[in-house]
């Protein structure tokens, strides 16, 4: 058994603008329609993949989690988190046997609005495509080798934001959502000619540094758009999701407003499903000193000061087939 390892640098996103179309999809997993300008930005989570020998099943290990560092497979901690589905969807598309040790260091809070579990499965589907190709599980009898569309649908099925991801690798991480995570197109500003389409005002899609306030206490993206369904958007708001998600979690408009009212940044919102705030700066030195002001004035539980836009990337391990793979 090839004993390759594969990490994946995963970025967090957030939402330059969200809208949320009413119509929910039964196909989808009843999700909602969406229209969104996604945006890697610089906080990242760290995944890497190992095939193991036949039958051996998954392994998740969590080095940066002291209460439960390896939860036991079976367990609601194991079987829900989004990196073993990516594991157990691509071994079924593939008709192979799920058997990895999957590392998962998380960075990126969870539940809050910045896509770190989804950047967790697409870097766990394409560490996976890499250390199962060469462990040579695609090449037993009845065993499909995954392409790109093939990865693309899994992400999609598996969640609304893993697609932009997914396809982080190779592009702008910047990208145009639209559908119901399916459909994915990329700002290419340093490649007007590339064939997919580039937005000819993308400079205004893509900040250079941005702050983050984040927050112990996350919100369940269930529970923000039934309240989206109840009380529904704010007119002017750059995210359609904002309103709902100031209503679970009134803390982060204190952010907002010392973000527009103190630094005069007219650019700070909800990302996704909140409750983080994302403010658009100028400059990396504007990010760090909005993000010391919210942890002074104890406006945030954490804070980040990062650069954007931001793609998934793969780090070089101690591996012999590191630059035919990448």
């Amino acid at each position: 058994m090839s004993r390759f390892t594969f990490m994946y640098r995963c970025p967090a996103k957030i939402n330059l603008e969200l809208r949320v179309r009413k119509r929910r999809h039964p196909e989808w997993g009843n999700r909602h329609e969406l229209d969104t300008i996604y945006c890697g930005v610089g906080l990242h989570d760290y995944v890497s993949a190992e095939a193991r020998d036949e039958g051996t099943g998954l392994v998740l290990a969590l080095p940066n989690n002291k209460e439960n560092p390896r939860p036991a497979p079976g367990s609601p901690e194991f079987e829900s988190n989004l990196v073993i589905r990516a594991a157990r969807a691509l071994a079924e598309a593939c008709h192979v046997s799920p058997d990895a040790m999957i590392r998962l260091e998380k960075n990126i809070p969870i539940a809050a609005g910045l896509g770190g579990g989804s950047s967790d499965a697409a870097g766990t589907l394409i560490a996976l495509f890499h250390a199962w190709g060469e462990a040579g599980k695609f090449d037993a009898p009845g065993a499909i080798v995954p392409g790109g569309d093939m990865l693309m649908s899994i992400a999609a099925n598996l969640g609304a934001d893993i697609p932009f991801f997914l396809g982080s690798i190779d592009e702008s991480g910047l990208a145009h959502g639209t559908g119901y995570g399916e459909k994915v197109e990329y700002y290419h500003p340093a490649r007007p000619t590339w064939p997919r389409p580039a937005d000819p005002e993308w400079e205004k899609w893509a900040p250079k540094a941005v702050a983050l306030a984040m927050y112990d206490d996350g919100l369940s993206t269930a529970d923000v758009y039934r309240r989206f369904d109840e009380i529904g958007s704010t007119p002017g708001n750059r995210n359609d999701l904002q309103r709902a998600a100031l209503d679970l979690h009134p803390r982060s408009a204190d952010a907002i407003r010392s973000a527009q009212s103190d630094f005069g940044i007219t650019s700070a919102f909800i990302s996704g499903s909140g409750p983080t705030v994302a403010a658009l700066c100028s400059s990396i030195g504007e990010a760090w000193q909005l993000a010391e002001y919210w942890s002074r004035y104890h406006m945030a539980d954490r804070t980040a000061s990062v650069t954007a836009p931001d793609t998934m990337w793969p780090l070089p391990l101690e591996n012999p087939n590191f630059e035919r793979n990448y």
